[in-house]
């Protein structure tokens, strides 16, 4: 069934994020990749995409996104509801957090595939 198979997808790219597994992310998602946290910022692309997970693993230690609490796939979209964590290194003044403080959003993760295994949109929404 597909809506496992994108549930397959997205745990692979998440434990790809928490690690900062370049290589792997680069497989799962698009070259024209659609990205976005709710309204705090927004961006296009794999390499930018790839740019900004560096950026924040070297500003955000141990940061990582948990297993689904909950899920759901309408179509070829695929509804994640999750927790992330993570200790920031700086202040982070767009999400409000204070360097050394544990950091934790509940988000909801919408993954969009292209019919296939690969990840042409990603917006979380926390």
């Amino acid at each position: 069934m597909a809506e496992h198979k994108y549930l397959d997808v997205a745990k692979r790219f998440f434990d790809a994020y928490n690690v900062s597994d370049s290589s792997t992310i680069a497989e799962i998602v698009d070259p024209d990749l659609l990205w976005a946290h709710s309204n705090r910022f927004k961006g296009q692309g794999r390499d930018a995409l790839l740019k900004s997970i560096e950026e924040y693993s070297a500003n955000v230690p141990g940061r990582a996104f948990y297993a689904p609490a909950r899920w759901a796939v309408n179509g070829n979209v695929l509804f994640l509801e999750h927790k992330w964590e993570g200790f920031p290194a700086i202040d982070v003044p767009t999400f409000g957090w204070i360097a050394g403080t544990q950091a934790s959003l509940d988000c909801l993760s919408v993954l969009v595939f292209d019919g296939k295994d690969v990840i042409i949109e990603w917006t979380d929404y926390a």
